[in-house]
């Protein structure tokens, strides 16, 4: 013998704006209550709303991360080459009488602040002093 559920009334709750949460009570034979069923919300009770300005906000902070991190990746590719690596676009110069940091650095980047590119130079060279001796050999940007 088979028992049949059917439901009983219809009825609404108080819900936000845009949630249907309409719910039925179902009855078994005799007049005992099975419960209360409650249809899923089409939107979560409230909680985190993401406005046009929140979004435009989000979407700035995004584009800086990537701006600073576009920035900072090709500083970190020089840095991590091991010791004794010539970086891309350098070449070895055997160092003449006369020479200082402050002229190979001003024939690789004429016009330019040489003081940036002599740091560079230092680090890339592991010289601990800006002190060159003639004949030594220096990894110095193509000019």
């Amino acid at each position: 013998m088979a028992i049949a559920y059917a439901p009983v009334a219809m009825r609404r709750t108080p819900s936000p704006v845009g949630v249907d949460r309409t719910t039925t009570s179902a009855r078994r034979p005799g007049g005992r209550s099975r419960g209360r069923v409650t249809a899923s919300p089409a939107i979560s009770e409230p909680g985190l709303r993401l406005t046009p300005r929140g979004r435009r906000a989000i979407a700035v902070v995004f584009a800086g991360a990537v701006l600073v991190a576009l920035a900072v990746i090709p500083w970190r590719a020089v840095a991590d080459q091991p010791a004794g690596t010539i970086p891309t676009g350098w070449v070895t110069v055997t160092v003449d009488p006369g020479d200082t940091l402050w002229s190979l650095a001003q024939a690789a980047d004429p016009g330019a602040d040489p003081r940036p590119l002599i740091a560079e130079i230092r680090r890339v060279n592991g010289l601990g002093t800006s002190t060159l001796q003639p004949g030594q050999s220096l990894a110095v940007p193509v000019a």
